[in-house]
């Protein structure tokens, strides 16, 4: 049953590319002929942009699409975008660090490719793609070298930046942005010019905590039921949570992923009358269940307002951990004596469930979120009836972006 829930898990929340969410940025377009559109600018993939932008225009705030064939610069502040062409197709080359002696940009040739970062001298058109790696034989072994550190001293050659200060550092600098923009700042420091990266982090990161009200209920089907001819109350308990979550702006925007810790203490009162023939005028059932939850998840901004408030839905897989401190059935007969029986159910102490979840955020610092939870199978007794526990409730949360 366990592995029945983890693929559906994964089933009903892969990710797909026909459920991209267009990500509006304000900003202006630059277009081949000059002209210049200024407005919200969306775009599903701000790593590989092809195709066409969506703009939410600020003269007339309609929609309009723009072939990326056709524009030649991209401004969403605080990142500029630049369309540069080779023999076979264009590309968008992506600004990280301006300075007075070297400008550093990166682009991505594939939807899932890795990043190309290139060189450029400012006021100039002509770019240099630095090329990460290349193999050659030697004596027979595939041998590597790495064209980008060579590229790294040539180009900065060509500036009055003083070279021999930064040989041993260009040598050691990895082909990651990180590496390459401290050390590009770093160059540019010789002039007196140190501006940091213009780019917007590409990973955010953050921790909330919350509390919420849960309201649960104890569902039953299936021959031999133990407990059918009993009516459950639905209790409310408060529910609290730290959460911490993951997203990469510009990796599926629209998509974060979300690991909650949560508490909650329930207890469900069951009342009701068996069938006579075994002298049982009435019979009382109540458990108290305590549970810690670990909920991996996925969430999914379906709607983004410029205001700050966007709505999201979201999936978790929960890893269910319970004790329960009362799980006992009573039992009055027709003389009025009264039976108890502790531990009448035999229940799991861990299992799984899967919680749906919708929610809004505020200035990315409030959350407010309705959820709904319904637990695999809890009968582990020899009665082949079916047990789920069901939950819903809402929640408040504040967020700490770390």
């Amino acid at each position: 049953m366990k592995q029945l829930f983890f693929v559906l898990f994964i089933l009903a929340w892969a990710p797909s590319d026909g459920t991209a969410q267009r990500v509006y940025r304000s900003g202006y377009l630059v277009l081949d002929n000059t002209d210049t559109i200024r407005g919200l600018i969306g775009c599903k993939n701000w790593n590989y942009l092809q195709g066409a932008l969506s703009v939410k225009t600020t003269d007339t705030g309609r929609v309009k699409n723009f072939d990326l064939s056709n524009v030649h610069k991209i401004f969403v502040s605080p990142d500029e975008y630049e369309r540069v062409e080779d023999i076979t197709h264009w590309y968008f080359l992506h600004k990280l660090v301006d300075g007075a002696v070297l400008q550093l940009y990166e682009y991505f040739p594939g939807k899932n490719a890795a990043p190309v970062y290139c060189l450029r001298y400012p006021g100039r058109q002509v770019f240099e793609k630095l090329v990460s790696d290349e193999t050659f034989l030697s004596n027979g072994k595939l041998c590597y070298r790495f064209p980008y550190q060579e590229q790294l001293y040539t180009f900065l050659a060509g500036t009055a930046a003083n070279v021999s200060r930064y040989k041993i550092r260009i040598y050691e600098c990895p082909y990651t942005k990180k590496g390459l923009s401290d050390l590009v700042l770093e160059i540019n420091s010789d002039f007196g010019h140190t501006e940091m990266p213009i780019s917007k982090p590409d990973n955010f990161f953050g921790l909330e905590y919350g509390v919420g009200i849960t309201a649960t209920s104890l569902v039953m089907t299936g021959e031999g039921n133990k407990l059918g001819h009993l009516h459950f109350t639905r209790p409310c308990s408060p529910q609290f949570h730290v959460a911490f979550s993951y997203a990469n702006a510009w990796v599926m925007p629209a998509w974060a992923f979300h690991v909650a810790l949560s508490f909650v203490q329930t207890t469900a009162h069951g009342t009701g009358r068996p069938d006579p023939l075994y002298g049982v005028t009435q019979s009382r059932y109540t458990l108290q269940q305590a549970t810690i939850l670990l909920s991996p998840g996925l969430r999914f901004t379906f709607l983004k307002y410029p205001s700050g408030v966007r709505f999201y839905t979201g999936l978790a897989l929960n890893f269910d951990f319970s004790f329960y401190p009362q799980n006992h059935l009573e039992q009055t007969d027709g003389r009025g004596y009264d039976s108890r029986y502790n531990d009448y159910m035999y229940l799991p102490k861990d299992f799984n469930s899967i919680t749906l979840e919708l929610g809004m955020l505020l200035h990315k610092t409030w959350e407010v979120n309705a959820f709904g939870k319904v637990s695999e199978n809890l009968n582990m007794d020899t009665s082949p009836f079916t047990l789920r526990q069901w939950a819903y409730g809402v929640s408040v949360a504040h967020h700490i972006k770390l």
